[in-house]
């Protein structure tokens, strides 16, 4: 039946959507800023990928993020420079 189908759907869709956001971890990525809600920053990469974000930014600032962790429908990081670890 129809109502049987959209979850069996929505639960492949799932699946699909992380194996593709799962590549992007480990990786940099040119993100848009185009808000900040609570402490982290959010925005869009080249490829419209939904990224939230810790570090330095202002609305309208393309910076570097290193993706840190993904879920089927977004991607978690750091600013590139912030990732960075520091020498003493």
């Amino acid at each position: 039946m129809k109502k049987d189908r959209l979850p069996r759907l929505e639960a492949l869709e799932a699946e699909v959507s992380a194996d593709i956001n799962r590549a992007y971890e480990g990786t940099d990525q040119e993100v848009l800023v185009e808000g900040r809600r609570d402490l982290r920053w959010n925005g869009r990469t080249r490829s419209n990928k939904l990224v939230h974000f810790a570090g330095d930014a202002q609305i309208g600032d393309v910076v570097s993020v290193r993706i840190e962790r993904s879920t089927a429908w977004s991607l978690q990081g750091t600013t590139a420079d912030d990732a960075l670890p520091l020498l003493i």
